[in-house]
């Protein structure tokens, strides 16, 4: 029984790392004008790709951890990292948000002016 569900899993994660990698190739044609830097965007590209794996690996072990209480949470981050005692990853998460809200909101603002005005 639970051969089946892993293999499911794993033809699941599978999918959903295809569908990721899905967006290289549109990428890599708009990169075009960087044939100079071929060796610094290969290795850009590898760096990009182990650290978004390394937080996808914590996310997910984080999620197993707290996985019975973290579902029922209003903001399940917040609640694992209270839970888990370190104030300075929450707070570094508090300040992410708040920025991301304010980042999100001068574009928006940025990009109605100028529309307006072209």
């Amino acid at each position: 029984m639970w051969c089946s569900s892993l293999f499911s899993a794993l033809v699941d994660d599978f999918r959903y790392t295809m569908y990721n990698l899905l967006v290289l190739i549109p990428a890599s044609q708009s990169v075009d004008r960087y044939k100079d830097y071929k060796d610094l965007v290969i290795t850009t590209f590898l760096i990009a790709t182990v650290l978004v794996y390394c937080v996808a690996m914590v996310i997910l072990l984080c999620s197993m951890g707290f996985y019975p209480e973290m579902v029922h949470q209003p903001v399940p981050w917040y609640f694992v990292l209270k839970k888990m005692g370190i104030a300075w990853a929450l707070g570094l998460y508090v300040f992410r948000i708040f920025y991301t809200l304010m980042e999100t909101a001068l574009g928006m603002i940025y990009g109605l002016v100028r529309r307006i005005t072209a």
